[in-house]
């Protein structure tokens, strides 16, 4: 039953334009200690692990495509950049 009830609290509905979107187990929410480190430039950053597993991690930009899927180890980071000079950090999820 848990898993039904985490299922339909990841789905989306949009009414007004009539489209439904479903979020996969893949994109199920990271851990706080899974973390954005931005740089001087919005469109540059790191990604940050402090937890003691790797994590499969995707940057959200607004106004860009999403970036590549990284795998980041336990206590360590992954430099991101995006190289649309529109892009500003959104967040981090899961991929």
């Amino acid at each position: 039953m848990k898993k039904v009830r985490a299922i339909l609290a990841a789905c989306a509905v949009t009414v007004g334009a009539g489209t439904f979107a479903v979020a996969s187990p893949a994109q199920a929410a990271l851990p706080s200690c899974v973390t954005w480190r931005g740089s001087s430039s919005p469109t540059s950053g790191a990604i940050f692990n402090s937890c003691d597993s790797g994590y499969h991690v995707q940057v959200v930009w607004t106004a860009a495509p999403d970036s590549d899927c990284y795998w980041v180890l336990a206590h360590t980071g992954q430099n991101v950049w995006s190289r649309y000079p529109t892009a500003q950090f959104d967040y981090l999820r899961s991929c």
